[in-house]
């Protein structure tokens, strides 16, 4: 009986952790940022520390994927996913919302420069060129950024996700901060 309940815990803990995890990247996915989202704004609410979110949005993803196929878009979110584990602190948590967004919750970041500091090393990495088997691909990516000014955890994915836009809109291939004035509008830019 003992065997059988502790297989059976054992079992639970699989299903808890592939629940909280994106199964292409093995990166936490939406519920799993959500839940260690919540509980990193609690912290540092209590230990009155900042707390950064940094929303990426790969540029050209759509096309690349309908080019070459979705077994290469799989690929190229996998290499992606490592540049951004391999970009990010120890500390900080790299989560993929899903399709081509991935998300890092920084907590304890010293300031809002370290935060952007963090960004343009991100940027750097993606825009690196990735290899798809004999293709040679490169894409650049649209980055948000959101500091915890108190507001709920909620509010600071949603300024995050509206600075990435703002990016986004300027250009492309930019880091745009939730609190900054809003980057001029490339005239070329079209949603999507």
């Amino acid at each position: 009986m003992a065997e059988r309940t502790a297989a059976l815990a054992e079992a639970n803990a699989r299903l808890s952790a592939i629940a909280l995890q994106d199964p292409l990247t093995g990166l936490a996915n939406r519920i799993g940022l959500n839940q260690r989202l919540t509980q990193a704004w609690q912290r540092a609410q209590r230990k009155q520390e900042l707390l950064a979110l940094i929303l990426i949005d790969l540029d050209g993803f759509k096309a690349i994927n309908d080019r070459y196929g979705h077994a290469a878009g799989d690929q190229l979110l996998l290499q992606i996913a490592g540049r951004l584990q391999a970009s990010a602190r120890a500390t900080d948590l790299v989560a993929r919302l899903g399709g081509d967004e991935f998300v890092l919750v920084c907590e304890a970041i010293g300031s809002e420069e370290q935060a952007h500091a963090l960004a343009e090393r991100i940027l750097h990495s993606l825009g690196q060129p990735v290899h798809l088997g004999d293709v040679q691909v490169s894409l650049s990516a649209s980055i948000g950024i959101s500091i915890c000014r108190g507001q709920s955890h909620e509010k600071l994915l949603r300024e995050a996700d509206q600075a990435m836009y703002r990016a986004k809109a300027g250009g492309r291939s930019r880091i745009h901060r939730a609190d900054s004035d809003p980057p001029p509008l490339d005239p070329a830019y079209r949603p999507g």
